[in-house]
């Protein structure tokens, strides 16, 4: 939301800047954006602020490509032309997680948070930088902040059911998780979590149910055929595990764990059809 206004407020600035090039700084190609916010910076005419706005619209883009460094850089010129720009603390704060600099990831999102306390993606990005610190109580609270902002958070419900299962509050976990899938049916990694700890609880049924869910929204995604194999080993359909650690293995040949553990299965099937052990 507050990205949108930015960007608004860059169309709408005092120096003449082509819409073309304001609307590629603010796209979603990455490599399109930076090119366009570079020629805002260093070429046309602009305003402070429109520079700003550059420089966050190219921060952004440089995290999309993983090229964190660039992206705190940039971000920290646009805080530096305008200290009161919440979203480049946010998303700087990302950045600085992402390359684990996590005492600053904390400080930047809590500064987000101060100059745009009703916001509520910055309490879930504060959420994930007190999780990546192992501040397991911080993060769930920042979570559960931002749900109490934006209650349809999906995303927000999710993280803090995989906090919560990370505190061996399983129960909870399912709860939470449940909601992240009412709230979007097919987000995958919700499906394929609740699975997981499903799993963990030994209901197997619906952990297959989870697992086959989330394949049916992502058939590409190899985690989930391997944790369905796991569980159809658990309850003794060998053959099952193995036609789901077949496709895992076809559709990434490079993984030498999936490889393994595919060999390992159709051993113990060997061995299962001549009456021996697996391994002997």
């Amino acid at each position: 939301m507050l990205a949108a206004i930015l960007l608004v407020a860059l169309v709408g600035g005092d120096s003449l800047i082509d819409m073309r090039v304001v609307g590629a700084c603010a796209g979603a190609n990455s490599d399109q954006s930076i090119s366009a916010c570079t020629r805002i910076i260093d070429e046309l005419p602009k305003s402070a602020e429109d520079r700003a706005i550059a420089y966050f619209f190219r921060g952004r883009a440089f995290n999309a490509k993983h090229q964190f460094e660039s992206a705190i850089a940039d971000f920290s010129s646009a805080i530096s032309i305008d200290p009161r720009l919440a979203p480049a603390f946010s998303e700087r704060a990302t950045a600085y997680a992402a390359v684990h600099r996590l005492d600053l990831a904390i400080t930047d999102c809590t500064q987000a948070i101060t100059i745009h306390p009703t916001n509520a993606v910055f309490r879930y990005d504060c959420g994930n930088a007190y999780w990546h610190a192992q501040q397991l109580d911080k993060a769930l609270e920042a979570y559960g902040g931002a749900i109490r902002l934006q209650p349809n958070f999906a995303l927000a419900y999710m993280n803090k059911g995989l906090v919560e299962a990370q505190q061996g509050l399983l129960d909870a976990a399912l709860r939470d998780l449940t909601e992240a899938i009412r709230l979007d049916p097919v987000g995958t990694d919700a499906l394929y979590n609740r699975g997981v700890i499903h799993e963990r609880l030994g209901q197997f049924t619906e952990a297959i149910d989870d697992l086959t869910a989330a394949i049916r929204a992502n058939p590409t995604e190899t985690s989930a055929y391997k944790a369905r194999g796991d569980v159809q080993r658990k309850i003794g359909r060998l053959d099952e595990a193995i036609k789901d650690f077949r496709r895992a293995a076809a559709i990434d040949p490079s993984d030498a764990e999936t490889a393994a553990a595919l060999s390992a299965l159709l051993d113990e099937a060997d061995a299962g059809a001549r009456g021996a052990p697996a391994g002997h």
